[in-house]
């Protein structure tokens, strides 16, 4: 059962390091895709794309490495349930032919409730998480264990996504600032 509690968490940690690491490439078309769904004011969209991306890999690592359990359910969670209701919203509204902005392993579509249906199976998985402990890969008990070899090869994986991580967020931060003085323009 723990092999199949890590499996579950590698396919939501997967999707959510690969949804915000497309975003981070294509931080403009994100926010593009952002300013589509008209939930927020044009002048805040390039801080809402950074703060939705920063979550998404947050908890994508923190899943990975099982730390921190409860706060990255709940943060994932949240994030899938707003993401689930702009999407509802904008279908309410007719507006089917804008890009979900989903990105990474599940690919980017038009709106429609096939991705409501979708990401309320993600929040289920999600639930069903929560009542599941991370004994199986969690960082937290290799530590405890003092297995040097798996504590080696942990680091250097979050030492590689953290120099990723750093990289891209510098790249996205100048682009943020340039975004932002076009829209004060």
């Amino acid at each position: 059962m723990e092999e199949i509690t890590l499996y579950m968490r590698s396919i939501v940690g997967t999707i959510l390091l690969t949804a915000g690491y497309m975003k981070i490439k294509n931080i403009h078309e994100h926010s593009q895709v952002i300013k589509e769904y008209r939930l927020i004011p044009n002048s805040i969209i390039p801080y809402v794309a950074f703060f939705l991306i920063t979550i998404e890999i947050m908890c994508g690592i923190g899943l990975y490495l099982g730390v921190y359990k409860y706060f990255t359910l709940l943060t994932a969670f949240t994030l899938l349930v707003v993401y689930s209701v702009a999407i509802t919203i904008n279908l309410v509204r007719g507006r089917n032919e804008i890009s979900c902005g989903c990105g990474g392993v599940l690919g980017t579509h038009n709106l429609s409730w096939k991705l409501v249906i979708r990401n309320i199976f993600l929040l289920l998985l999600i639930i069903w998480l929560w009542f599941k402990p991370f004994v199986f890969g969690n960082i937290e008990n290799v530590l405890i264990r003092g297995n040097w070899l798996e504590i080696s090869v942990i680091m250097i994986i979050l030492i590689s996504w953290l120099t990723l991580l750093v990289v891209t967020t510098s790249k996205l931060m100048s682009s943020i600032n340039t975004q932002a003085q076009r829209l004060f323009e």
